[in-house]
């Protein structure tokens, strides 16, 4: 359900960017990384239903994923977090700690505009 709120967010932030009254918004690219709990499909489906009767009506909303990266403290060792890649404590080459950087992003991209 927090995609309606961010769908909203979304549409509130674009509109306000508008450079005129009849400029119009067709692409809408967003930068989200793993750990956000962001459903594509429930955003777009809030995303097309609120951008309904405004300059966002029929805009094509774009998620790109951003990679959080596991790396290890001690040696610097880098491998990608995700489902292949859960995040591990130690690293399997020196046994050093692991941390995750990256993940949490989500913001606004960019946005194409028609006049």
């Amino acid at each position: 359900m927090h995609e309606g709120y961010i769908a909203q967010g979304i549409l509130d932030t674009a509109v306000k960017s508008l450079p005129s009254e009849k400029a119009k918004i067709t692409k809408v690219t967003l930068k989200v990384g793993p750990l956000t709990s962001i459903e594509p499909e429930s955003l777009d489906y809030y995303f097309q239903e609120l951008a309904r009767g405004t300059p966002m009506q029929g805009a094509k909303l774009e998620l790109i994923q951003v990679p959080a990266q596991i790396i290890c403290k001690n040696c610097g060792n880098t491998d990608v977090y995700g489902e292949k890649h859960p995040i591990k404590i130690t690293c399997d080459k020196c046994g050093g700690q692991n941390e995750l950087k990256g993940g949490a992003e989500f913001y606004l991209d960019s946005m194409e505009i028609e006049e």
